[in-house]
C-alpha cells in the first residue's frame, strides 16, 4: 500500500519535471526565435557586426516566477540596456509580454524577466 503511494508520488514529480523542462524549452525557443526576428527587422549592428539572438542558457529561478536569461552574444548587453532606439526597445517590451514576461533588469547579456501577475 505504503509502496504504491510512494510511486504515485514519484511519478506525479517526474510529470512536473518534465512539464516545467518543456515549458523551458517552449519558453527559450520563442524568445530566440522572436529576439532574432527584432534584430534582423531593425538590422541591429555593433561596429558593423550584427547582433545574434541565440541564447547560451535559459534558467528558471526557485520562485518558478523569474527567469535567468543568458544570450550568447556579449554584444546584446547594448540592446538589453537600452542603447537602442526607443522604438526597437518598446518592441522588445511588448515580445516579453507577448510571452507573459516583463523585463525586469539586465546587467551584460543576462536578462532577467518576470512572469506577468506574479
Amino acid at each position: 500500500m505504503n509502496e504504491q503511494r510512494i510511486a504515485r508520488e514519484l511519478v506525479a514529480v517526474a510529470r512536473g519535471l518534465i512539464g516545467a523542462r518543456s515549458r523551458q524549452a517552449t519558453l527559450k525557443s520563442d524568445l530566440e526565435r522572436a529576439m532574432k526576428k527584432l534584430i534582423k527587422k531593425h538590422n541591429l549592428t555593433i561596429y558593423g557586426e550584427p547582433l545574434y539572438g541565440d541564447i547560451y542558457r535559459l534558467k528558471y529561478r526557485p520562485d518558478r516566477k523569474t527567469v535567468d536569461v543568458i544570450f550568447n552574444d556579449e554584444n546584446m548587453m547594448y540592446l538589453l540596456a537600452g542603447h537602442v532606439a526607443s522604438s526597437v526597445y518598446d518592441e522588445m517590451e511588448r515580445i516579453f509580454k507577448s510571452l507573459g514576461y516583463e523585463g525586469v533588469d539586465s546587467d551584460g547579456n543576462r536578462l532577467i524577466l518576470m512572469k506577468i501577475g506574479a
